[in-house]
């Protein structure tokens, strides 16, 4: 009987061991394949008190997963960096070392007379290592006590539901919904290849899915691709759409001395496939704690193009909804909370405690999501919200408003908040050219600032408010005017003159208007004044605001949020048709 060192690495002997696979491709890592770099294998044994030094990794190839063997214990994982193992792939190699240990057990087993197939099931192996994975990515040292059987390649769940599924929508339903470390078993590419290898469309869709994730988190270059496949030659069948996905903070807070960091979950978004494969709209709701009337807006024309899109009438934009974007201080539909509870608590977005205004902590209009982080990175404290220079330092005297981290300006902000973080990552990434944000509005009497349908144009210089594209300029005014115009006809007569009065004329004149009757805002950038204007990183989009009236009456609010949701669908995402 050989001599084995448990934890630890099996050593080696001249007796009866499990049969190593003969005719296995192996694509190394590295020539040869490589062990761990020391840093991250220091870790991993810490985690688990065992020794990987003699595990190899390699590449993936024909097969994935792991094999043990006494002599040969090994690796296969997806292609990573060689010159490192990034951080973000920690929980998929710790879930595969959870793996080597239970075939060291299986491994024990057999030299210990037992039989050489192990004692664990697949789905109990599999939930074991996912366990033990989520423990040590949390920093915690995990227990491996199953055995497996020896010299089998062990593979996630998720390839075998990719092997067995019964329709190919729950094969692409399966890799949605699966982490970025279960879809990156190199098992999961064998089993997605097998199945569709005589369906293109069906394949580039599943690999996709495996590289990028669900629909909304893809670039707009997947997309467009995407919808050009779908009604090409053979059009895919009707889709119902509402694609979920979380969109998370791309750099949590770290904190200071003085503040506390601000974490937040991923914040939940749906994506709806449109017919134009280039044209892309966002739609934003639950922009303020205090304002859920503007979720439930998006939440009703999620339910519209779902609807909509199973019976084989998609929008023509493709489209994501985000119907809360601020989820901390979620509050019910039809109540009216506090108006304090459209503030957010800082954290590390001030220097001092303190609480921010949400809808005006981005960056400077022109301004893209690392440009301002750079600039940030500058100042003390971080100023990623300020404009800059030419040189890049920042100006703290230019208009229209420069926010102030002080007590004067208490909500305020010099940094962004988590959410504007998320935010923006997806605005880059997604590169749409119509964005619809929808808030709520107290009644007033009068004409002023008021509820209704707004928009900021494009091709309006940010810093001097002159226009550099008239043909910019009328086309979202005509957009927007026919946008209100819709919402008008579709609230009851009774309810327009409250519903729309921001868009009432102002005096002296006769005609309907579409633009806020003043400037006299908070400090700090706002999405209308972000939106329109194009970074190095996207395109100016159509910015509209729609500002739904804060009604007592629950059957009257939901008439005009009815309406408010209709006309959104019918003017921007289907352009009248």
């Amino acid at each position: 009987m050989a001599e084995f060192a448990v934890p630890g690495k099996p050593k080696a002997d001249t007796t009866t061991r499990a049969p190593r696979p003969a005719d296995v491709a192996r694509a190394p890592l590295h020539e040869g394949g490589s062990g761990l770099p020391g840093g991250i294998r220091a870790d991993l044994e810490r985690a688990f008190g065992a020794d990987f030094s003699g595990v190899s990794v390699r590449g993936s190839g024909a097969t994935g997963g792991v094999q043990g063997t006494a002599r040969d214990e090994e690796v296969r994982i997806a292609p990573m960096d060689t010159a490192g193992y990034p951080r973000e792939h920690r929980r998929l190699l710790a879930h595969e070392f959870a793996h080597v240990l239970q075939q060291r057990h299986g491994l024990q087993q057999q030299h210990g007379g037992a039989a050489p197939v192990g004692h664990g099931s697949t789905a109990s192996l599999e939930n074991e290592a996912r366990q033990a994975a989520d423990v040590v990515a949390a920093g915690g040292r995990a227990s491996v006590s199953g055995a497996a059987p020896v010299g089998a390649a062990q593979h996630s769940e998720l390839s075998e539901t990719v092997r067995t599924a019964a329709t190919k929508g729950a094969v692409f339903d399966a890799l949605r919904s699966q982490p970025a470390e279960q879809r990156a078993d190199p098992a999961v590419l064998r089993e997605v290849r097998a199945r569709f290898a005589q369906q293109p469309d069906d394949l580039w869709l599943a690999e996709t899915i495996v590289r990028s994730g669900p629909e909304p988190l893809w670039s707009a270059a997947d997309l467009t691709e995407r919808s050009r496949r779908a009604t090409g030659t053979h059009p895919w069948a009707a889709e119902a759409g509402n694609i979920a996905a979380g969109v998370v903070d791309p750099d949590p807070d770290v904190g200071t001395g003085r503040v506390a960091p601000r974490k937040i979950d991923p914040i939940p978004v749906y994506l709806f496939p449109g017919t134009e494969p280039d044209l892309r709209a966002l739609i934003i709701g639950g922009v303020h704690g205090n304002e859920p009337e503007g979720r439930e807006v998006v939440e009703r024309l999620r339910a519209q193009l779902a609807k909509e899109s199973a019976e084989g009438r998609p929008p023509r934009f493709t489209t994501i909804l985000v119907p809360e974007l601020i989820v901390a201080t979620h509050h019910p539909y039809g109540e009216r909370p506090a108006f304090e509870t459209r503030l957010l608590p800082a954290g590390s977005a001030r220097s001092k405690p303190g609480k921010v205004e949400p809808n005006r902590n981005l960056p400077f209009p022109g301004v893209s999501y690392q440009e301002a982080r750079k600039l940030g990175a500058g100042g003390k404290p971080e100023l990623e919200t300020l404009p800059s220079d030419e040189h890049g330092n920042p100006i703290y005297s230019e208009k229209p408003r420069t926010p102030r981290d002080t007590s004067k300006f208490s909500t305020s902000s010099e940094r962004m908040l988590p959410e504007t973080r998320a935010l923006l990552s997806l605005m880059e990434r997604f590169n749409p050219q119509r964005i619809v944000s929808v808030h709520a509005h107290r009644l007033t009497k009068g004409v002023g600032d008021a509820p209704g349908v707004f928009v900021d144009p494009r091709g309006i210089d940010p810093r001097t408010g002159a226009v550099k594209d008239s043909a910019a300029v009328t086309a979202d005014d005509a957009l927007t005017t026919e946008l209100m115009s819709r919402a008008v006809a579709y609230v009851p007569t009774s309810l327009r003159a409250g519903s729309f009065a921001g868009n009432a004329p102002r005096p002296g004149t006769s005609t309907s208007n579409v633009r806020y009757s003043t400037s006299a805002h908070g400090e700090g950038n706002s999405l209308g004044m972000y939106g329109p204007v194009p970074t190095s990183a996207r395109q100016g989009a159509t910015t509209i605001t729609v500002e739904v009236p804060e009604l007592t009456d629950k059957a009257d609010l939901d008439q005009v949020v009815a309406a408010h949701a209709k006309a959104i669908d019918e003017i921007i995402l289907r352009d009248g048709k």
